[in-house]
């Protein structure tokens, strides 16, 4: 049984399920979910890096909300009256963490005016479930996305639980009906992806702009260096080493080369007749 560290699959599995029944189970299975209750939100992964987002509430919820945005390279503003002891800690060490003390109360809509201005994301995470409706109004009156801790029925959108090795990260959510089993399945992944994935994924992002570079190469060929270089890495269990990285741009070097001279080869022939 595959521990973590690994990788593994059976070399018949793909060979195994014909392309045209793959195609007929996705659509099954398009049509299963499809007929599930509640609403449906799209996965979709957003560029934070240095952009500002206001989490309203000071304790053990918004100081989850302020770790995951902070991961992913966020500028985080808390508005509260006060901070839980390790949000005061981090306010203190982190230079991407400020805090606008105040409790917010009804009547404060032409603060939040200013408060909102240039901020990339909303999450109201406090104990007054009011207040939390009355910025999560303010925001989506400014088409700024905004996240209920407690209530997706006014969310427009979800903290998905995530699990990060570098460059690759999956996020799951239950459209807010499971948080029990979704943390499951966060744990789950997490013990499944080994953390050598962080280097693969970076070492394959490089080969990847090395493929892109050569404009000779059709889609499809393109395709299939990308699928024997991630078979590659997947078949060790674990990132290339340096002679195996070094072969592999000499190949797909050598492999746009050739493809080049064939064309100049098809070109000139062309031009002959």
């Amino acid at each position: 049984m595959p521990g973590k560290g690994s990788v593994q699959q059976s070399p018949d599995d793909a060979a195994a399920i014909s392309a045209p029944d793959r195609t007929i189970r996705r659509k099954e299975a398009v049509a299963r979910n499809r007929g599930g209750a509640g609403m449906s939100y799209f996965p979709l992964f957003v560029e934070l890096s240095s952009k500002s987002c206001l989490v309203l509430g000071g304790g053990a919820v918004a100081l989850r909300r302020y770790q995951v945005l902070r991961d992913f390279g966020a500028k985080v503003v808390i508005l509260a009256p006060d901070l839980c002891p390790e949000l005061s800690r981090r306010l203190a060490e982190d230079d991407g963490l400020s805090w606008i003390q105040h409790s917010l109360q009804p009547g404060d809509e032409p603060s939040l005016v200013d408060w909102l201005a240039d901020t990339a994301l909303v999450v109201a995470a406090s104990d007054d479930s009011a207040m939390n409706r009355m910025l999560a109004a303010a925001a989506s009156a400014r088409h700024i996305p905004v996240s209920i801790a407690d209530d997706p029925s006014v969310s427009t959108f979800l903290f998905p639980a995530t699990v990060r090795r570098g460059l690759l990260c999956a996020g799951i959510t239950s459209s807010g009906a499971s948080p029990g089993l979704v943390q499951h399945l966060r744990q789950s992944l997490d013990e499944a992806w080994p953390d050598w994935l962080a280097d693969v994924s970076k070492q394959l992002q490089g080969l990847r702009q090395i493929v892109l570079g050569e404009p000779v190469l059709s889609p499809q060929e393109r395709r299939i260096l990308f699928d024997d270089m991630v078979r590659q890495v997947l078949a060790q269990n674990g990132p290339l080493d340096q002679e195996q990285l070094a072969a592999c741009r000499a190949r797909l070097t050598q492999t746009g080369q050739a493809e080049r001279a064939i064309a100049m080869s098809q070109e000139k022939g062309t031009s002959n007749d």
